[in-house]
């Protein structure tokens, strides 16, 4: 006969079987608030315009390819989000901008030409296949417009056309597009003084040798290696490059950054620990010296640090690394000051953002390892507190230790802490191990998260099912045979499956977009909104 439980235990329970409904709670409660002036330094920003880019790479972080679909607002920017986001990043103390790829972003030729024209910041670069420079007609219309765009601008920048360079774009698009490049900058746009031109290669990667062998007889060539060892990108915000060298086509002279590589994949196999082993080691790396180990500021050379944002192509923002699927923002609907004092005022989106990684991987260490071996392994830095907090439960573990740390610093007041609704007391006051002891009895795992919403696409909890099998999560033999009868009542009987081993073969290109709006989706009433909207144009 089971002792009863004591009434700490009862709540616990509870807690852990409505983890979402608590850590709204502690939400709501506001009992902290990071001081935005400890973070005023100049900011950075990656935004990624599109999610579909004409190349494809296979070692794509975001396996970006051509259109497959009419874009929506999910998709890309429209004008409208695009008008928020400049505002954003008029608003932010802008130091750079790096207008990324996880699609190509000069697809969007109206939308690069507007943020040349009115973001105010000290840096802009632009990443890019170079697609568009096929041709040396097609480069110099774009290049043209690029320059028109600049010399509109109300205030100086530093732009940077950086082309991405290796075997794999190369394979798609030859070395065309950077020799008409490097030949347009020798002749013509090298000159402009807010203007230059670098590349982004692999280490390890050959094409750079292979662009100055077919160049050798058209232009006095020389490369010098950079040895420092903290080589910085921006001019006040430093965005580190892991290694560089500069190469000189005559006058011309050409910056060339070499990036680790990656191995990014949304499916990767987490029973496996060797792969575990390699891509974490990876990710360290980047994350210690590129990052200096908190991907959610950027270090200043003068005065306080920035923050550091990602902004999705449909407009979610979070700072880089600290997204929560229970507490987004998006451009469409937050301002900019709710997007920062909404984070700032999260315990456990503060917590990473003042103490760093090395901390927030020893909490969530103490109770679910796996999903920091998921947040790594997977390789897209992106998407590290998507993938660390997709569970509810893990994210209320969190919230509330990160919350126990922050009253022991006295950052919360006692005469607070005994306003609190006594649930709150309680909670605040549970010792750490009985903690971990109740997350690890499965009250609630994503197994309930999935069917108490109520999601019906079998596809979705296929993809689940699969992530389960390749060890993303760590469930009973119990839970897995629930989702799996869950998912049996949703299909036809040829659809059905017995156990992990059976999946039916489905489009793996769709999978890996449902996977990924898994971890990127947008603010619900956002979509509402912007369905409603769209529905009504079609009318």
């Amino acid at each position: 006969m089971t002792s009863p439980l004591s009434i700490s235990e009862q709540l616990l329970k509870s807690a852990f079987e409505q983890p979402q409904k608590y850590r709204d709670l502690f939400l709501n409660l506001n009992l902290i608030k990071g001081n935005r002036r400890n973070f005023s330094g100049k900011t950075f920003i990656c935004v990624s315009l599109t999610r579909f880019c004409p190349v494809g790479c296979k070692f794509c972080f975001f396996k970006s390819g051509p259109v497959f679909k009419q874009a929506t607002h999910e998709d890309h920017f429209t004008p409208e989000g695009l008008k928020h986001f400049i505002d954003f990043c008029n608003d932010i103390n802008l130091g750079y901008l790096l207008v990324s790829g996880g699609g190509e972003p000069m697809m969007e030729r109206k939308s690069i030409l507007n943020i040349i024209k009115d973001v105010d910041a000290e840096r802009i670069v632009l990443v890019t296949s170079a697609h568009w420079a096929k041709t040396p007609e097609s480069a110099k219309r774009y290049l043209d417009d690029i320059v028109e765009a600049l010399n509109s601008r109300g205030t100086q920048t530093q732009l940077t056309v950086r082309v991405s360079v290796d075997a794999e774009h190369a394979a798609t698009l030859s070395l065309d597009p950077i020799k008409n490049l490097i030949h347009l900058f020798t002749k013509a746009y090298g000159t402009q003084p807010q203007l230059d031109l670098q590349i982004h290669s692999l280490d390890g990667d050959h094409s750079i040798d292979n662009i100055i062998k077919e160049l050798q007889d058209s232009y006095v060539i020389q490369r010098q290696n950079i040895t420092d060892k903290r080589i910085s990108d921006g001019k006040n915000a430093i965005k580190i490059v892991p290694k560089q060298e500069i190469i000189y086509f005559d006058q011309l002279m050409v910056k060339v950054g070499y990036a680790k590589t990656f191995y990014s994949d949304l499916k990767v196999d987490l029973n496996r620990e060797d792969i575990i082993e390699r891509n974490v080691a990876v990710y360290q790396k980047d994350l210690i010296e590129s990052e200096d180990g908190n991907s959610s500021i950027v270090t200043n050379k003068l005065g306080n640090p920035g923050l550091d944002f990602w902004i999705n192509y449909n407009g979610n923002v979070t700072t880089w690394g600290n997204q929560f699927l229970d507490n987004l923002f998006n451009l469409y609907e937050d301002s900019t000051d709710a997007v920062i004092d909404g984070t700032l005022s999260d315990p456990a989106a503060l917590s990473f953002i003042e103490k760093g990684a090395v901390y927030r991987d020893r909490i969530l260490n103490e109770a679910n390892k796996t999903a920091v071996h998921r947040s790594k392994a997977v390789n897209i830095r992106d998407y590290t507190g998507a993938l660390l907090f997709d569970e509810a439960r893990t994210r209320l573990y969190y919230t509330i230790r990160a919350l126990q740390d922050y009253i022991s610093e006295g950052r919360i007041e006692a005469k607070t802490i005994e306003a609190l609704p006594k649930e709150a007391q309680l909670l605040l006051c549970s010792p750490s191990e009985q903690l971990i002891q109740t997350y690890q009895q499965e009250y609630h795992t994503i197994v309930e998260q999935l069917m108490e919403n109520e999601n019906k696409d079998p596809d979705y909890i296929l993809d689940i099912l699969e992530w389960i099998r390749l060890g993303h999560y760590q469930l009973s033999e119990e839970k897995i045979r629930t989702l799996i009868d869950y998912y049996n009542t949703l299909v036809d009987d040829v659809k059905k499956i017995d156990d992990l081993s059976n999946f039916p073969n489905g489009n793996l290109k769709m999978q890996i977009v449902r996977m990924t709006e898994h971890l990127t989706h947008i603010k619900p009433t956002t979509a509402v909104l912007n369905d409603f909207i769209e529905n009504t144009k079609v009318a």
